[in-house]
């Protein structure tokens, strides 16, 4: 009977009557109630759309601001910088337009396809100059480790014992945000270096820093003396499983017993790992965290009845525990909550001196005698006035080599001697 509700036959059954009429009156009913339906799904949807996007927003906003400093002065920067990678990030154009280097009508920042040429030019500001500015040209390549200087594309008319063309490996790759170039700041620093050493450049034209959330990202040196990086931050190779991993800190090879000192102030944790051994993290400001590891167990006894470490205070020991194939100590550090790249903040003079006589100590080895040396840095301590280097020649016995250097009125090194053994070597 019920079948006949839904077909088009007359029928004289009032109650079949009656059932249709049900059902035709009922329809705009349903048809309201699957419209109100739709609008709350579609506005539903709108206010998740709305809520992913702000979010998404959000995510690519930071907590947090960075600074860049020349000489002591903010450049303001409408593309602001961030950190990625462990590294902080700038503008390439808008940095090197503020800092004067597109200032000649012929410099000029290329992009093709991902590779970047680049042409940077200096205003000399020595009277006797030859020319007006002075040309620093360099390649780089979106997500490419490489820095190029001189690159043969930009100085094609100049033989290579005029201008030698070569590549510098870097620890992080430019980046596209937002179709603007990004270069890690470790990049620009070598750029206004090279500039800053130039012939018509006065000394300290360029200095450049970064503040973060208003301080100085400033972490001390956590040895009195200099002691080699032997893992850098990033991917790598464990050195007991095998396996590729992402190591989050950097290795010193610093003897069993080796005082540690305190890198920033703060509270502080202690405790073991089963890979990161016995460890210490002290808890800074605006979101840093300085962690140490490998340490010898003596920490837990030294510090137990300590509340707050201060900047230069006695942690620990460098020790050999967790899973460790040697005597080291294991630095990480964290700015809100994401590991970072602790040679980006750590204020070592050991590694200022020894970038700035980088090209000093192999030509030292030469004129020495030492022409193929090749050389470890195993020692360097600094005063205000002095400083010296102790090298280890590898291919040559293991032969010992100090060098001084001294410290001019300008803050700029210099070398004065060389101590092969008992021997005294005068460079001129």
């Amino acid at each position: 009977m019920f079948k006949n509700i839904y077909t088009t036959r007359m029928s004289g059954s009032s109650k079949v009557l009656e059932k249709r009429f049900e059902k035709i009156t009922a329809k705009p009913v349903k048809f309201k109630r699957m419209l109100a339906l739709i609008c709350v799904t579609v506005i539903l949807s709108v206010l998740v759309l709305n809520t992913l996007v702000m979010a998404q927003i959000a995510n690519e906003s930071t907590d947090y601001n960075i600074d860049i400093i020349n000489n002591g002065e903010v450049i303001e920067l409408e593309n602001k910088p961030f950190i990625e990678d462990g590294e902080v990030y700038v503008p390439l154009r808008e940095l090197f337009t503020k800092l004067g280097f597109m200032a000649s009508p012929e410099a000029e920042i290329a992009w093709d396809n991902g590779e970047i040429l680049i042409k940077l030019y200096e205003k000399s500001l020595n009277e006797d100059a030859v020319a007006e500015y002075t040309m620093f040209a360099y390649k780089i390549e979106i997500g490419k480790s490489e820095l190029v200087i001189n690159p043969e594309a930009l100085v094609p008319r100049y033989t290579p014992d005029e201008v030698t063309s070569f590549a510098e490996e870097m620890d992080n790759a430019p980046v596209l945000k937002k179709n603007i170039t990004y270069i890690p700041f470790s990049y620009a620093e070598r750029m206004v270096e090279r500039a800053d050493v130039g012939f018509y450049s006065p000394p300290d034209r360029y200095k450049l820093e970064y503040t973060y959330s208003g301080e100085m990202l400033n972490i001390a040196y956590p040895f009195e003396e200099y002691y080699e990086i032997t893992q850098g931050f990033g991917k790598r190779v464990h050195p007991i499983t095998g396996e590729e991993q992402f190591h989050t800190g950097i290795d010193f090879a610093a003897p069993a017993g080796t005082p540690i000192l305190a890198g920033i102030e703060g509270n502080f944790d202690v405790g073991y790992d089963e890979e990161k051994g016995a460890y210490m993290t002290i808890y800074g400001e605006n979101g840093v965290e300085v962690t140490y590891c490998s340490l010898d167990s003596k920490i837990l006894q030294t510090l137990w009845n300590v509340m707050w470490i201060s900047k230069g205070n006695l942690l620990g020991f460098v020790g050999n525990t967790g899973k460790s194939t040697g005597p080291h100590l294991h630095m990480e550090v964290k700015v809100n909550g994401e590991y970072v790249n602790p040679e980006q903040y750590i204020n070592d003079e050991s590694k200022e001196l020894l970038h700035e006589v980088s090209d000093d100590i192999p030509r030292t080895l030469r004129y020495c005698g030492y022409p193929d040396a090749d050389y470890e840095i195993v020692k360097c301590s600094i005063d205000e006035r002095n400083a010296y280097v102790e090298v280890v020649i590898k291919n040559y016995e293991n032969k010992t080599l100090g060098i001084n250097f001294y410290r001019n009125a300008g803050g700029k090194w210099w070398l004065g001697a060389v101590f092969d053994g008992p021997e005294l070597i005068l460079i001129t």
